[in-house]
């Protein structure tokens, strides 16, 4: 479990299926913050300190996402741009699963 806090910022090393998984898990958790709270800015009258959480969740939720998925990329033996799938909409879901499922390079 240290490792895992160890390299959240890290694009060098490699992540394994375990590790993606924590961090779509997460991702998947954060993602229904930011939905509930974009539900309340339109229903509340603190739309301005609501839509500053939602700024805060997303940029604390971005680079580690990045960074991991840079590691699973380079665990499985493909070319890092391939991150950019992560932007395109309806694209990003079948990469992440792709990801998810698809076994690492055994280098042993």
């Amino acid at each position: 479990m240290f490792q895992f806090f160890k390299s959240i910022f890290s694009f060098e090393e490699k992540a394994n299926r375990i590790e993606y998984l924590i961090y779509l898990i997460i991702e998947i958790i954060m993602i229904i913050v930011i939905l509930n709270l974009f539900d309340k800015v339109t229903k509340e009258s603190e739309t301005f300190i609501n839509i500053c959480y939602i700024w805060l969740v997303f940029n604390i939720l971005f680079l580690p996402l990045q960074a991991v998925t840079t590691r699973r990329l380079r665990d499985i033996g493909i070319n890092r741009g391939y991150i950019f799938f992560n932007f395109i909409p309806m694209i990003n879901i079948f990469f992440k699963l792709f990801l998810l499922f698809k076994k690492g390079k055994n280098l042993a």
